[in-house]
């Protein structure tokens, strides 16, 4: 009788695991043919590295995912060759604040990384892990598993106790924060992350470590220190630290407050900026992200970016959940004020020098993972920058971030990203919808296929079984994000 039992059961946890592999498989998007790096050459372009330089009619020769020659045009091509007369060739976009999907949300890093590609984006800065599943997000992108940009990794957010949020890795100690890094080193992460609640001897041991490591430190400034004093902070999220706290009780664990923003000084403006002179901090302020919470109040006057349409439904459901409206009732001119002397920083660092990067902080709600930094380019042309200046910051400005490698530039020897537009995105921002072919890493993706791309994507993650599954996974996963 137990041995039937016994068998009994073992057949039923055995069914039920082939259903939940069934199911997975199902849920799991197409597998799209990702091709292998080009050896070939680019005919007849005009080559802009923003801010920097300008070369009109030149080849461009790839191969082993490297540039390996540029030189003015030759008559003639060859089979492989890609061919795209009178258009411009800029470095592929760089997202420098953005966030993957955690891997318990099926395909979702799939689809994200093709939106990245299909705008032109082919290096991101992946600003913390919620499950540490970066790592092997970046690594399968890299070899060729699936289409996407290329995954520069913080790994885990470091936060102090009690944590700002439930998934970022606690490190009470400096032994703690010591190990931390050396923990993400050893993952191959080219920057630590930081968060608000770190107490500042574990800020001062991880600054150490990092600094031995030879990587930087990126951070929503901790409460525990002053931006003005900070010269171990390399580049600072969302202007966190800029404004000056007026109730700490309150503040409590978030960022700042909106009220505090909204009430930024001119002099305390001046102070930051002349601190990040000169302690040479970097600003990633992520304009978007902050705009686009606008939506979760008012729909109707400040509707979603039409990209995130491809999203599968349970992202808006999620993020109403999570996050709460910042612009109803008395809050809306409190948030309004917060955007405009936002801006008013940023506007204020960009006119005197400082290094400001352009990034969007994806997976916050309504950023659309690709669309939303030309979104952000925008807005710092809103600023008063010119359009080839605007793109410097997502480009040229970034690319130098790394001490020991280059990004965001067209030339030899540096990484096969390049972004083919039919007219002169420097001109008028408006050509940045005018993208032709992507090529990431030297793998070349004409612009129809991955229009076709995400169409089919689009498809395959508004099914029934999609939905009906991953609405259950999401208030799973709330809790792992809700502050």
């Amino acid at each position: 009788m137990l041995q039937r039992i016994g068998l009994g059961a073992v057949f039923i946890v055995a069914l039920l695991a082939f259903s939940l592999a069934g199911l997975w498989f199902a849920m799991t998007p197409p597998r799209l043919p990702v091709p292998a790096q080009a050896v070939a050459v680019i005919k007849d372009v005009t080559l802009v590295n923003p801010g920097l330089d300008r070369a009109q009619h030149v080849d461009i020769a790839i191969s082993g995912g490297v540039i390996r020659a540029i030189g003015p045009t030759t008559a003639g091509s060859k089979p492989g060759d890609i061919r795209c007369p009178g258009c411009t060739a800029l470095p592929g976009l760089m997202d420098m604040h953005a966030h993957l999907p955690p891997r318990a949300l099926v395909g979702n890093p799939e689809l994200f990384s093709l939106l990245f590609l299909a705008n032109g984006v082919t290096t991101i800065r992946e600003m913390g892990s919620a499950d540490g599943g970066a790592y092997a997000i970046r690594d399968a992108i890299a070899t060729g598993r699936f289409p996407g940009p290329r995954v520069i990794s913080c790994g885990r957010v470091l936060d102090g106790d009690p944590p700002t949020r439930p998934n970022n890795v606690l490190i009470r100690t400096p032994a703690e924060g010591r190990a931390e890094v050396r923990k993400a080193v050893a993952h191959r992460a080219r920057c630590i992350k930081l968060y608000n609640m770190v107490r500042r001897e574990v800020v001062l041991a991880v600054a150490d470590e990092a600094a031995k490591a030879g990587v930087p430190i990126v951070a929503h400034t901790p409460h525990s220190v002053s931006l003005l004093d900070a010269p171990y902070l390399a580049d600072i999220q969302h202007l966190t630290g800029v404004p000056e706290t007026s109730d700490v009780k309150k503040l409590g664990r978030d960022d700042y407050i909106n009220a505090d923003f909204a009430h930024l000084t001119d002099a305390r403006i001046a102070a930051v900026t002349a601190a990040a002179l000169r302690q040479h901090t970097i600003h990633t302020p992520a304009l978007i992200n902050e705009e686009s919470r606008r939506t979760l109040g008012d729909p109707v006057r400040y509707p979603p970016d039409p990209q995130i349409a491809v999203l599968p439904d349970f992202w808006s459901v999620a993020w109403r959940q999570i996050w709460a409206p910042p612009n109803v009732g008395p809050d809306h001119a409190i948030y309004e004020g917060f955007l405009r002397r936002d801006r008013d920083a940023v506007q204020t660092f960009l006119s005197s020098g400082v290094a400001v990067y352009a990034g969007t902080d994806t997976l916050m709600p309504f950023v659309a993972p690709g669309s939303s930094l030309k979104s952000e380019v925008k807005d710092f042309a809103g600023l008063g920058l010119t359009p080839e200046q605007a793109l410097s910051h997502a480009t040229t400005l970034p690319g130098r971030f790394w001490k020991d490698r280059t990004y965001g530039r067209i030339a030899v020897g540096l990484p096969a990203d390049i972004v083919l537009y039919r007219r002169d995105p420097t001109a008028s921002l408006d050509a940045l919808e005018t993208l032709q072919t992507v090529i990431a890493d030297g793998r070349v993706y004409p612009r129809a296929t991955l229009d076709a791309w995400v169409e089919r994507y689009r498809r395959h993650f508004h099914g029934k079984l999609y939905g009906r599954v991953m609405a259950v996974v999401t208030q799973i996963l709330k809790s792992q994000y809700k502050p």
